[in-house]
């Protein structure tokens, strides 16, 4: 299953989105698809995981603050995590 990247509807995650479209370093703009963010990445369902995957999510970058990461931890399979 693929999903669109600009129709992805997370129940559990809260404010998920694709910031493709903003203009980037020297007037360039993010490619579409590319990078994602969201809220409370730790209160994810299995479902919306699976959505995530379809993605090709590859890396995670999380930036709570370190008592908040490690207080609720999340995995998505076969994603690397930055912190």
């Amino acid at each position: 299953m693929d999903c669109d990247p600009m129709d992805i509807d997370l129940k559990s995650v809260l404010n998920f989105r694709d910031i493709g479209g903003i203009p980037g370093h020297m007037n360039k703009t993010i490619r579409e698809g590319l990078i994602f963010r969201s809220a409370h990445p730790d209160r994810i369902s299995k479902k919306d995981a699976e959505k995530l995957i379809s993605l090709k999510i590859r890396t995670i970058i999380d930036l709570r603050a370190p008592h908040e990461n490690y207080k609720k931890p999340k995995r998505i399979d076969n994603t690397s995590k930055l912190s």
